[in-house]
Protein backbone atom coordinates (compact mmCIF):
# COMPACT_ATOMS: atom_id res chain seq x y z
CA UNK A 1 0.00 0.00 0.00
CA UNK A 2 2.79 2.33 0.94
CA UNK A 3 4.42 1.38 -2.45
CA UNK A 4 1.68 2.50 -4.48
CA UNK A 5 0.94 5.70 -2.61
CA UNK A 6 4.46 6.61 -3.29
CA UNK A 7 3.97 5.78 -6.70
CA UNK A 8 1.12 7.53 -7.09
CA UNK A 9 2.45 10.77 -6.37
CA UNK A 10 5.62 10.67 -8.08
CA UNK A 11 3.63 10.03 -11.11
CA UNK A 12 1.24 12.73 -10.49
CA UNK A 13 4.71 14.91 -9.78
CA UNK A 14 6.43 13.57 -13.15
CA UNK A 15 2.66 14.44 -14.69
CA UNK A 16 2.98 18.20 -13.69
CA UNK A 17 6.16 18.58 -14.27
CA UNK A 18 5.76 17.64 -17.69
CA UNK A 19 2.65 20.05 -18.00
CA UNK A 20 4.29 22.55 -17.00
CA UNK A 21 7.44 25.13 -17.95
CA UNK A 22 10.22 23.01 -17.58
CA UNK A 23 8.05 20.28 -19.41
CA UNK A 24 7.50 22.46 -22.09
CA UNK A 25 10.92 24.17 -22.34
CA UNK A 26 12.49 19.64 -22.80
CA UNK A 27 9.38 19.41 -25.40
CA UNK A 28 11.12 22.58 -27.41
CA UNK A 29 14.47 21.39 -26.88
CA UNK A 30 13.58 17.84 -28.24
CA UNK A 31 12.11 19.74 -31.11
CA UNK A 32 14.19 21.90 -31.99
CA UNK A 33 17.14 22.81 -29.78
CA UNK A 34 18.29 25.85 -32.36
CA UNK A 35 14.66 27.48 -32.09
CA UNK A 36 14.78 27.06 -28.61
CA UNK A 37 17.70 28.67 -27.95
CA UNK A 38 16.83 31.44 -30.02
CA UNK A 39 13.55 32.33 -27.83
CA UNK A 40 15.86 32.42 -24.93
CA UNK A 41 14.91 28.50 -23.52
CA UNK A 42 18.26 27.37 -21.77
CA UNK A 43 18.63 23.89 -22.48
CA UNK A 44 20.97 23.33 -20.02
CA UNK A 45 19.14 24.55 -16.94
CA UNK A 46 16.52 22.60 -18.43
CA UNK A 47 18.24 19.23 -18.38
CA UNK A 48 20.13 19.69 -15.14
CA UNK A 49 16.60 20.19 -13.78
CA UNK A 50 15.55 16.69 -15.33
CA UNK A 51 18.85 14.80 -14.62
CA UNK A 52 18.14 16.12 -10.86
CA UNK A 53 14.32 14.89 -10.85
CA UNK A 54 15.43 11.67 -12.61
CA UNK A 55 18.13 11.31 -10.32
CA UNK A 56 16.11 11.79 -7.12
CA UNK A 57 13.07 9.31 -8.19
CA UNK A 58 15.68 6.79 -9.04
CA UNK A 59 17.57 6.85 -5.45
CA UNK A 60 13.85 6.89 -3.66
CA UNK A 61 13.14 4.07 -5.54
CA UNK A 62 16.47 2.27 -5.04
CA UNK A 63 15.75 2.99 -1.19
CA UNK A 64 12.18 1.28 -0.97
CA UNK A 65 13.46 -1.58 -3.14
CA UNK A 66 16.85 -1.85 -0.66
CA UNK A 67 14.16 -1.56 2.57
CA UNK A 68 12.37 -4.40 0.67
CA UNK A 69 15.41 -6.77 0.53
CA UNK A 70 16.46 -5.83 3.96
CA UNK A 71 19.59 -5.24 2.51
CA UNK A 72 21.36 -2.38 0.54
CA UNK A 73 24.15 -4.30 -1.65
CA UNK A 74 24.87 -2.90 -4.85
CA UNK A 75 26.28 -6.00 -6.29
CA UNK A 76 23.80 -7.90 -5.08
CA UNK A 77 20.71 -5.55 -6.39
CA UNK A 78 21.62 -4.11 -8.98
CA UNK A 79 24.11 -6.52 -11.95
CA UNK A 80 24.82 -5.11 -14.87
CA UNK A 81 22.56 -7.70 -16.53
CA UNK A 82 19.29 -6.89 -14.44
CA UNK A 83 20.16 -3.85 -15.40
CA UNK A 84 20.35 -4.37 -19.47
CA UNK A 85 17.15 -5.85 -19.09
CA UNK A 86 15.58 -3.10 -17.02
CA UNK A 87 16.81 -0.25 -20.03
CA UNK A 88 15.70 -2.65 -22.71
CA UNK A 89 11.81 -3.53 -21.21
CA UNK A 90 11.38 0.35 -20.53
CA UNK A 91 12.60 1.55 -23.84
CA UNK A 92 10.59 -0.81 -25.66
CA UNK A 93 7.61 -0.07 -23.56
CA UNK A 94 7.93 3.62 -23.71
CA UNK A 95 10.26 5.74 -22.18
CA UNK A 96 8.40 8.77 -22.29
CA UNK A 97 5.25 7.47 -20.72
CA UNK A 98 4.54 6.92 -17.51
CA UNK A 99 2.03 3.98 -17.87
CA UNK A 100 4.89 2.40 -19.88
CA UNK A 101 7.56 2.74 -16.66
CA UNK A 102 4.46 1.66 -14.59
CA UNK A 103 4.02 -1.64 -16.77
CA UNK A 104 7.90 -2.21 -17.24
CA UNK A 105 8.14 -2.64 -13.32
CA UNK A 106 4.85 -4.99 -13.29
CA UNK A 107 5.93 -6.95 -15.52
CA UNK A 108 10.06 -7.11 -14.42
CA UNK A 109 8.79 -8.84 -11.62
CA UNK A 110 5.83 -10.63 -12.55
CA UNK A 111 6.85 -12.05 -15.43
CA UNK A 112 9.52 -13.61 -14.06
CA UNK A 113 7.73 -14.90 -10.76
CA UNK A 114 5.52 -16.23 -12.77
CA UNK A 115 8.08 -18.37 -15.35
CA UNK A 116 9.57 -19.32 -11.92
CA UNK A 117 6.29 -21.46 -11.00
CA UNK A 118 6.20 -22.55 -14.85
CA UNK A 119 9.07 -24.53 -14.47
CA UNK A 120 8.71 -25.25 -11.19
CA UNK A 121 5.40 -26.84 -12.15
CA UNK A 122 6.83 -30.22 -13.33
CA UNK A 123 8.80 -31.33 -10.70
CA UNK A 124 6.28 -30.63 -7.99
CA UNK A 125 4.13 -32.78 -9.71
CA UNK A 126 6.87 -35.38 -10.57
CA UNK A 127 7.10 -34.84 -6.73
CA UNK A 128 3.75 -35.11 -5.42
CA UNK A 129 2.53 -38.37 -8.11
CA UNK A 130 5.82 -40.42 -7.91
CA UNK A 131 3.36 -43.72 -9.86
CA UNK A 132 3.00 -40.89 -12.82
CA UNK A 133 3.58 -43.08 -16.09
CA UNK A 134 7.30 -43.53 -17.40
CA UNK A 135 6.85 -41.22 -20.47
CA UNK A 136 4.92 -38.35 -18.45
CA UNK A 137 8.06 -38.39 -15.68
CA UNK A 138 10.99 -37.97 -18.93
CA UNK A 139 9.00 -35.90 -20.40
CA UNK A 140 8.56 -33.43 -17.55
CA UNK A 141 12.19 -34.14 -15.89
CA UNK A 142 13.23 -32.60 -18.90
CA UNK A 143 11.92 -29.28 -18.26
CA UNK A 144 14.76 -27.33 -15.63
CA UNK A 145 13.21 -24.98 -12.30
CA UNK A 146 16.74 -23.01 -13.57
CA UNK A 147 15.26 -22.09 -16.70
CA UNK A 148 13.04 -19.04 -15.35
CA UNK A 149 15.51 -16.72 -15.25
CA UNK A 150 17.48 -17.10 -18.38
CA UNK A 151 13.62 -17.65 -20.54
CA UNK A 152 12.63 -13.88 -19.23
CA UNK A 153 15.64 -12.47 -20.31
CA UNK A 154 15.38 -14.17 -23.77
CA UNK A 155 11.88 -12.89 -23.68
CA UNK A 156 12.70 -9.01 -22.39
CA UNK A 157 15.65 -9.47 -25.08
CA UNK A 158 12.58 -10.32 -27.93
CA UNK A 159 10.99 -7.26 -26.79
CA UNK A 160 13.49 -4.77 -27.38
CA UNK A 161 13.23 -5.41 -31.11
CA UNK A 162 9.74 -3.89 -31.40
CA UNK A 163 11.62 -0.56 -30.84
CA UNK A 164 12.91 -0.80 -34.42
CA UNK A 165 9.32 -0.73 -35.70
CA UNK A 166 7.70 1.56 -32.94
CA UNK A 167 10.46 4.06 -31.31
CA UNK A 168 7.92 5.50 -29.57
CA UNK A 169 7.03 2.66 -27.38
CA UNK A 170 4.66 -0.62 -27.59
CA UNK A 171 2.09 1.32 -25.10
CA UNK A 172 2.20 4.44 -27.03
CA UNK A 173 1.94 2.79 -30.18
CA UNK A 174 -1.29 0.33 -28.95
CA UNK A 175 -2.83 3.63 -27.64
CA UNK A 176 -2.55 5.46 -30.80
CA UNK A 177 -3.71 2.73 -32.83
CA UNK A 178 -6.84 1.92 -30.49
CA UNK A 179 -7.42 5.68 -30.30
CA UNK A 180 -7.47 5.51 -34.49
CA UNK A 181 -9.54 2.77 -34.51
CA UNK A 182 -12.04 4.52 -32.77
CA UNK A 183 -12.18 7.38 -34.45
CA UNK A 184 -12.19 5.31 -37.81
CA UNK A 185 -15.08 3.47 -36.61
CA UNK A 186 -17.13 6.54 -35.32
CA UNK A 187 -16.43 7.87 -38.69
CA UNK A 188 -18.14 4.56 -40.24
CA UNK A 189 -20.75 4.88 -38.23
CA UNK A 190 -21.95 8.52 -38.83
CA UNK A 191 -21.36 8.31 -42.93
CA UNK A 192 -24.10 4.95 -42.16
CA UNK A 193 -26.46 6.98 -40.00
CA UNK A 194 -26.29 9.64 -42.57
CA UNK A 195 -27.22 7.59 -45.54
CA UNK A 196 -30.03 5.91 -43.66
CA UNK A 197 -31.02 9.05 -42.66
CA UNK A 198 -31.16 10.55 -46.88
CA UNK A 199 -32.32 7.28 -47.93
CA UNK A 200 -35.39 7.97 -45.45
CA UNK A 201 -36.22 11.27 -45.69
CA UNK A 202 -39.62 11.67 -47.97
CA UNK A 203 -39.15 12.79 -51.11
CA UNK A 204 -41.16 15.90 -52.40
CA UNK A 205 -43.27 15.33 -55.93
CA UNK A 206 -42.99 17.87 -58.20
Amino acid sequence: LFAALCLTVIALAVIRVRQGTTGRFLQAIQSSPTAANSIGISGGRSRIIAFTLAAGIAGFGGGLLASFAGRANYQASFPYVVGLVWVALVISAGARSIQAAVFSGIMFFLLPATLNRVFSWPENYLEAHQQAPEWMQNLLGLVQPNWALPVSFILFGIGAFTYAKHPEGIIEAQTNSSVTAVLRWTERRKAKIAANSSTDAPRVSA
